[in-house]
């Protein structure tokens, strides 16, 4: 999916305070701070990681299809089943709950424990406290 405009525009006016030759390139060693300035606080791990994608020079085009591709999520149903495995410690096709929730509210985006509540409700579709795959992947595609 692109970025929209305005989002294009966020991440042109962050890159710009980098780009001080104004070339449209900024260094790799950059990232991190163009990423604070976003308000996004990433770990080394992550900064190497994208670094790693995209090259010690980077160009805002890069930039942007990096962002962009990580706003996308994960990119198939492969990828979200293998996340939620890492989870499923008992290979049911389930993760409880209360452990989603934990999760959700202390790391990531920080989300309250309304929001996940929330989530968690529309995403536990039988009631039973767990999360099942298979039910939670038809949710989310029928959504």
């Amino acid at each position: 999916m692109p970025l929209t405009p305005e989002q294009t525009e966020e991440l042109q006016e962050a890159f710009n305070m980098f780009d001080k030759s104004k070339k449209g390139s900024i260094a790799a060693s950059d990232l991190g701070p163009v990423m604070s300035a976003l308000g996004q606080n990433m770990s080394e791990v992550e900064l190497k990681e994208m670094s790693g994608e995209l090259g010690a020079e980077v160009s805002f085009k890069a930039f942007c299809d990096n962002i962009a591709k990580k706003l996308e999520g994960p990119s198939n149903a492969a990828d979200v089943k293998a996340a939620f495995a890492v989870f499923d410690k008992d290979k049911s096709g389930n993760v409880s709950a209360a452990q989603l929730k934990k999760i959700l509210t202390e790391l990531g985006e920080q989300l309250s424990s309304d929001e996940v509540d929330a989530m968690l409700k529309t995403a536990d579709v039988d009631g039973s406290g767990n999360i099942n795959y298979e039910n939670f992947m038809k949710k989310m595609l029928s959504a």
